[in-house]
This record gives C-alpha cells, structure tokens and sequence, in this order.
C-alpha cells in the first residue's frame, strides 16, 4: 500500500478526488462550502508527501501549517456580509505576520541580495494574496488562477531544485481543478477567502521557499505574478460558461508556461 500511496501519479490525482468528493458532500450545507474541497485535497497531499511529521518546523512545514490556518481564518470571513477592502487590508495584515515567521530564520540574518530577494518575495507574496482575493466573487476565474499559479509553482520549484517545494504547489493545483469543475457544473457556488485566501498565501510562501532556499530565480516569481491578471481578461457575456473557462484557464497557463520556460532556460545555461 506505502508503494501505491508514494507513486507520482497517485499524488497527483488524489488531491482532486479527495477535493472532488468533499466539494461534493458538503454542497448541500451552503453553495460556499464547496471550496472546502480544496483544503481538504491539499491536506490529502501534505499527508501524502510530509506525514503528520512536524518535529524539526522546517520553513516548509511551517507553509503547510500557513495554509491550514489560513483556511480557517478564510472560512471566517466567507461567512456574513463584510467589508471588501477591510478584508482585503486584514488579509495581506495576517500575511505580513504568517510570511515574517517562516522565514524569520533567514530574515533575522540576511543582508544584501538575500535580503533584496526576501523583501521581493513578501512583495509577491502580498501580491497574490490581495489580487486573488480579489477573483473572490468569480469562481471560475479563481479556479482557473489557482490552477494555474499551483501547476506554474510546482513546476517551476521542481526545475528550481526544490522537489518538496514543488509537491506541494502540484498538489494545490490539482485539489483546485477539483473546485473548479464544480465551479463550472454548479453557477451558484461561491469561493471567497476560504479557498483564495489559502490558496494566494501558500502559493506565494512556497515560490518565495523556492527562490531564496533553493534556486529558483526571481524572474519566475515576476511571471507567475501575472497569472491572476490573466485569469481576469474580460469575456463577452453571450460566451457558454465552460468557453470562458476554457479561456481563462488557457490564458493563466500560458502564463505560467512561460514561468516555468525561463527557469528552464536560466537553469540550462547556469548549467544545473
């Protein structure tokens, strides 16, 4: 069983079906649930690829343990009638505080281009979080762009030299392709921040992880800050539903396609 649960294409598939099938259940209790898939898709994942080992708090174990958190606090705000901006604001607050203690270990002794790369990697950190809290209202294009953003991240971390890393980016990607097709089955259901808000932080957390404690390089992160833009292209209204997926999931992969290109290319010519 060890042998089956530790092949690639069982770690990648289970994350969807787990999210898949909890999206499923759940939607009776409120069309905003259904984005709980997604946590529980990626716990799956992190199951599969750390255990429940979190004895030494490695900066990894400490994105796992963001993304978690940041489900709760995300599932808080996805109830009730709040304030867009001031949620916004609080929300990349929080992530200034979750970003600060996982690589409070690097920051604490970084100077000159260490530093330049954990200033730029809040910056885009930060980013995310409030570009895609911003597609809250949008399931489908929120869909897309954590598609997206998890598969550009995964990836590119991989050829970055950071293998974990890049586990974990995969296995958000598939857990919100889950979501995503009950997005596109279902037009009533909703996303907020219990799926952006996890989703923009661990992405952001883990291409930071990548750049500064492996070799993923920065030009990676400016790309993949582009994803949530390109999800968010405009779409006549007369387009069928799933035409405008097919669309804005086309665009956010071209995207991080060419995140993953040029770490491919920098790599091959620094020799790695």
């Amino acid at each position: 069983m060890q042998d089956i649960l530790s092949r690639p294409e069982v770690q990648g598939a289970l994350p969807f079906v787990v999210a898949l099938v909890v999206g499923l259940l759940v939607k009776p209790t409120g069309a905003v649930w259904s984005a709980a898939g997604m946590i529980a898709g990626f716990i799956a994942g992190v199951l599969l690829i750390n255990g429940l080992q979190f004895e030494p708090m490695t900066a990894t174990r400490k994105i796992i343990v963001c993304g978690v958190s940041a489900a709760v606090i995300g599932a808080f705000f996805s109830t009730g009638k709040k304030a867009g901006k001031l949620v916004s604001l609080l929300l990349v607050a929080i992530s200034v505080a979750a970003y600060v203690w996982v690589f409070w270990t690097l920051l604490k002794r970084a100077d000159g281009n260490k530093m330049i790369m954990l200033v730029g990697g809040g910056v885009y950190t930060f980013w995310l979080v409030a570009v895609v809290h911003g597609l809250r209202k949008e399931p489908l294009q929120a869909g897309a762009a954590s598609v997206a953003l998890g598969a550009g991240t995964g990836f590119a971390a991989i050829l970055g030299a950071s293998a974990l890393l890049g586990q974990l980016g995969l296995t958000i990607a598939s857990a919100s392709g889950a979501v995503l097709l009950l997005a596109l089955i279902w037009s009533d259901m909703r996303i907020e921040p219990l799926m952006t808000f996890p989703v923009a932080l661990v992405v952001g957390l883990l291409g930071t992880g990548g750049m500064v404690l492996a070799k993923l390089p920065w030009i990676a992160l400016l790309v993949l800050a582009f994803v949530p833009l390109a999800a968010r292209i405009p779409l006549p209204d007369g387009y069928p539903r799933i035409l405008k997926t097919i669309l804005w999931v086309g665009a956010a992969m071209v995207v991080a396609a060419l995140a993953i290109l040029s770490v491919w290319l920098l790599m091959e010519e620094s020799g790695y």
